[in-house]
């Protein structure tokens, strides 16, 4: 008899049973938690807005280890869009319902293995669903992972060899990848193969050279903030839309000059915290649409070449000060929005700013007000 109480109550533990308000309480308890874990994981930068602006949408449950079936269920009718879990085991009944929820963002990073809950895997019709806790694929997993709708996030995953990275030939929806550290050129065909939307692999040092033919006909997002030195790589060659290498830290006359025929939209090289005046003048006759830099100082003779740049969105997001011959330069420069978000001018330096023709300018918080009433034509 006594071991019949010790079972259940272990049964009890492990499978936990909350009803969707003592949930939605555990919740509003971890509010100020959420904001920094949105940031750690990097999710979505959007995110930090959205949390902000409707609360109400978000469950964030850094607490709970496990849930029962009653509990799944409980989730299953919440007509919030994000939902972060801790759990560390999903069972078959738990996943049942689970997985039936209707939101947008469903986070299961302590979950390991997955191969016993696929066939409900499959119902989950969600944007974003991720298992940063995952280290390694079965067949099995790869099959099912292949089917799920929207974006996943797998990177706990730390190799992916060209056996497993054959399903996800047909996924595409995006795939974030960030704990390999490196990646086989026929596994990289395997998962580009149907044109996911967004390519995340932050956790490469470096990428073959056959890297962006292989990717050619790729049309949207990569991300490879993990690269500090770029090989003599042949970005024209590339289909994307919007590239990020924001780790790197030196990039090259000749890597300037093949990102300058890149046709993609969005370059974000917040790395960069230098940049020689040939390889600026190579980049500036890019024609994208935003670019976004990490030079820390810009002295006038590269601001001169930067204001030949023809793009709409231009990030300086280092730069703290400016000479007025610096600033003369800047404010010929004709794109609508200019980002200076460690930029608080000085009166002088605001009446320089105010005679730029563009739409939008954003500066630091601690901008001052007379500054801003100089500026106040602008819109933030």
């Amino acid at each position: 008899m006594r071991f019949i109480v010790f079972f259940l109550q272990i049964q009890l533990f492990l499978y936990a049973d909350y009803t969707l308000k003592e949930l939605q309480k555990i919740s509003q308890q971890s509010d100020n938690k959420i904001y920094s874990y949105i940031k750690k994981e990097n999710i979505f930068g959007v995110l930090q807005w959205e949390q902000q602006k409707s609360p109400q949408d978000f469950m964030f449950l850094p607490g709970v280890s496990s849930i029962s079936e009653s509990t799944a269920k409980s989730i299953k009718n919440w007509n919030g869009k994000y939902l972060f879990l801790d759990i560390k085991k999903i069972d078959d009944k738990v996943a049942r319902y689970l997985f039936q929820w209707k939101g947008s963002v469903l986070t299961l990073n302590k979950v390991a293995k997955i191969d016993h809950i696929t066939n409900h895997l499959l119902n989950w019709r969600g944007n974003y669903i991720s298992f940063n806790g995952i280290k390694e694929l079965s067949v099995k997993d790869a099959q099912c992972i292949s089917q799920v709708s929207g974006a996943i996030s797998l990177n706990g995953l730390q190799k992916l060899p060209s056996n497993i990275a054959e399903h996800f030939q047909y996924r595409s929806g995006a795939v974030y990848l960030d704990s390999l550290v490196e990646i086989e050129n026929n596994a990289l065909k395997f998962i580009t193969q149907n044109n996911p939307s967004v390519l995340s692999f932050n956790g490469l040092k470096t990428v073959s050279l056959e890297f962006f033919t292989i990717i050619k006909k790729h049309k949207g997002t990569l991300y490879l903030n993990g690269i500090e030195k770029l090989q003599k790589h042949h970005f024209s060659k590339w289909s994307g839309k919007k590239f990020y290498i924001n780790g790197l830290q030196h990039l090259s006359s000749e890597n300037s000059l093949h990102l300058s025929y890149w046709r993609g939209k969005e370059l974000e090289l917040r790395g960069l915290h230098t940049i020689s005046h040939d390889s600026l003048n190579l980049l500036s006759k890019w024609q994208g649409h935003t670019l976004v830099l990490g030079i820390k100082e810009l002295d006038s003779s590269l601001a001169k070449i930067l204001q030949q740049w023809l793009g709409y969105q231009l990030h300086l997001t280092e730069v703290k000060d400016m000479s007025p011959a610096t600033l003369s330069h800047m404010v010929k420069w004709q794109g609508s929005e200019l980002h200076l978000p460690k930029f608080a001018p000085s009166t002088s330096q605001a009446m320089i700013l105010k005679n730029w023709d563009g739409n939008r300018l954003f500066l630091a918080e601690n901008t001052s007000l007379e500054v801003k009433n100089i500026l106040q034509k602008f819109k933030y």
